[in-house]
């Protein structure tokens, strides 16, 4: 290992990315429930059910994800498509969207998904299976713009929080429990561009969320459990309705102590150690 890389290993030891924790806890009502069983292969016409609930469900969960505090905000993903208005007229549709989170992990322990207060047919065998866990939170924008003149017709901001339980096994097979947040409306910011940077701040994310998801209807909640047989055949439950966010915290995670930097330091100096006796072995040869 030549001084160089060692230099950079030992300042990126001492100089790790800062992790933010960020819990938010939200309640509401779920009104409606929808539910598709055992729907052939291929067969998209088979939608399922939906209906109103007699009396709505209520629930109260909490639900977190990391991000990092430095660098902070990943860059933005842009798609782009054309529509037409009511008189044909064309306008050009942009979105952007900012990954605050994406972990995939493979511990059930990092399950969030409550389960569903709702009779649910889902016959996949999760004994097994192999587990995926994954958290994504998300800025999204869009602009609306006429094609011809590109006068801004629209520009809408939100946000997304999803969590999936995916267990899959070897013939195909698969289960999924999941829930997502999003506002119920999609505000207006002042920009002309999807993916165009207009704050700097890393706490920007979080204010969006507070302001979006503060009233007493500003979400739309979303509780479900998906399946898919070894042979195809599909089925859903799901639970929708709305809700708002009770409270947002943000935890930094620990710095590591010191004794675990000495132990860090003293593995460099070991693997320094057995690099110059390889050196001085191959000279010698």
């Amino acid at each position: 290992m030549t001084k160089r890389w060692m230099a950079a290993l030992v300042g990126a030891m001492l100089s790790p990315v800062a992790m933010a924790t960020v819990t938010v806890t939200f309640e509401g009502f779920y009104t409606s429930q929808s539910q598709a069983i055992d729907c052939a292969p291929m067969d998209w016409s088979c939608v399922g059910t939906t209906t109103t609930l007699g009396t709505p469900i209520a629930f109260s969960q909490s639900f977190s994800f990391e991000y990092g505090v430095s660098p902070g905000r990943l860059p933005f993903v842009t798609s782009s498509s054309q529509g037409k208005d009511g008189t044909g007229r064309t306008y050009d549709w942009m979105t952007a969207s900012q990954r605050y989170a994406n972990f995939l992990t493979h511990d059930p322990a990092d399950a969030q998904v409550p389960a569903l207060p709702v009779a649910t047919s889902d016959p996949v065998d999760r004994t097994g299976a192999q587990l995926d866990v994954n958290t994504v939170a998300r800025r999204l924008r869009s602009v609306h713009a006429w094609t011809d003149t590109g006068e801004t017709l629209r520009s809408d901001e939100s946000f997304s929080l999803n969590h999936a339980v995916i267990w899959t096994n070897a013939d195909g097979s698969y289960s999924q429990d999941s829930f997502s947040i999003s506002p119920a409306k999609s505000p207006s910011f002042a920009g002309t561009v999807a993916n165009a940077y207009d704050v700097t701040s890393d706490a920007y994310f979080l204010a969006l969320m507070d302001r979006l998801g503060g009233c007493a209807s500003c979400l739309t909640v979303n509780l479900s459990n998906r399946y898919a047989r070894a042979d195809g055949v599909t089925g859903s439950t799901s639970l929708t309705g709305f809700g708002r966010i009770v409270s947002i915290t943000e935890t930094a995670s620990a710095v590591p102590e010191p004794s675990t930097y000495a132990l860090m330091l003293a593995g460099v100096a070991a693997i320094g150690v057995a690099a110059r006796r390889r050196r001085a072995a191959a000279a010698n040869g």
